[in-house]
């Protein structure tokens, strides 16, 4: 199966409270999301797959990575686009374990050389590949979203991970939530 990692945590969350066997999958592909550990583990614990792959894209087309079976971190395809990591001063990063912004350059029809700022941050994992993915540049977890925070009214940017994180024991009780904020200083909260 194929599928964003929110959704399939999700049905796996419906599964499990409603003590419903669920079907297993040999594999499982995830992508377009950042994949957290909470939302392997119940995907793991209820479709008990053979293995979790992922992978990461743009629908621009711009950069395509993928992981390989039985290794951590993911490769980027060099036949699709051309990736580079940008330190905080736009210099290009080529050491191990330094985070960097995610650019392509896309060689697509959709983004022809196009160089792309994603918003996406990763380091370069210590090891290379070998065999189909020689040469492939390989990073650590991508991190994605981090430009989602709420305005205070003060106009301090505040990540939405710490209000969700500081209400997480009240927001166990629904199965998905959402955050909007129609206007500065204030903050919607859709649960189902």
């Amino acid at each position: 199966i194929q599928a964003y990692p929110s959704v399939l945590s999700l049905l796996a969350r419906t599964y499990k409270r409603n003590q419903v066997k669920a079907p297993k999958f040999k594999r499982i592909y995830l992508g377009s999301e950042n994949v957290y550990e909470d939302q392997l583990e119940i995907i793991n614990e209820v479709f008990r797959p053979n293995e979790v792959l992922n992978q990461y894209g743009h629908s621009e087309r711009v950069l395509l990575a993928l992981q390989k079976p039985g290794t951590d971190g993911l490769g980027f395809v060099p036949f699709y686009g051309y990736m580079e990591l940008l330190d905080t001063d736009h210099h290009v990063i080529s050491d191990s374990n330094i985070t960097g912004e995610i650019v392509g350059t896309g060689i697509s029809r959709v983004m022809p050389f196009i160089r792309y700022r994603t918003n996406d941050f990763a380091s370069f994992y210590g090891q290379s590949y070998s065999g189909f993915m020689q040469g492939w540049k390989r990073v650590n977890r991508i991190e994605g979203r981090l430009q989602e925070y709420i305005v205070s009214k003060d106009l301090r940017l505040v990540p939405v991970t710490y209000i969700c994180g500081s209400h997480i024991n009240q927001l166990t009780q629904f199965l998905d939530v959402q955050y909007e904020q129609p206007k500065v200083g204030e903050v919607v909260l859709n649960a189902t």
